[in-house]
């Protein structure tokens, strides 16, 4: 096969991609905590922050797990066993199994940066996609789910049934 050509769902590694809001450090911590070094899976933490908000969360998650935590660089190659961390005033996209980084756009309300980035992982990684929503304000999160739920996903944000009962009954079926 063509190098240029190849499916990014070729690779043959489930990526989970996590939303959570600023407030998602100890859900986020806890599920690190529990997981083991060897998952064979690869971890894209998607925080819902504004442009201008610098993160420590790359930091914060290596204290409560072995798995390597790094930040996300343009053009980064996303290999199993591994955490990333969207870095702040960006949002994030996945091409041929690799990192597109994009400034995050200034004045347009509040960012559905998870949004975006889950419908990309959808389309790039397919049955290999997986979205787990931890926390959140807002909707950012659950159309880009919708996206993935196809293969699978998971909602573990407080009080979600109530708010968003579609999206509820769209992963219950």
């Amino acid at each position: 096969m063509d190098e240029n050509n190849t499916d990014d769902s070729q690779v043959e590694f489930p990526v989970i991609g996590l939303g959570a809001s600023a407030g998602g450090l100890e859900a986020l911590s806890a599920f690190f905590e529990a997981m083991p070094p060897k998952t064979g899976m690869a971890f894209v933490v998607v925080q819902h922050l504004a442009p201008q908000q610098e993160s420590i969360l790359h930091e914060l998650l290596q204290r409560h797990t072995s798995i390597r935590v790094l930040v996300i660089s343009e053009g980064m190659a996303i290999q199993a066993n591994q955490i990333y961390v969207l870095p702040a005033g960006h949002q994030l996209s996945i091409r041929k199994n690799k990192f597109k980084l994009s400034p995050m756009p200034l004045n347009v309300g509040w960012p559905d940066t998870i949004n975006k980035f889950l419908k990309s992982l959808a389309l790039a990684k397919r049955e290999q996609a997986a979205a787990l929503i931890l926390s959140g304000a807002g909707d950012d999160g659950t159309e880009g789910a919708s996206f993935v739920q196809k293969a699978w996903w998971l909602c573990c944000c407080p009080r979600f049934r109530d708010r968003f009962p579609k999206q509820y009954a769209l992963q219950h079926h």
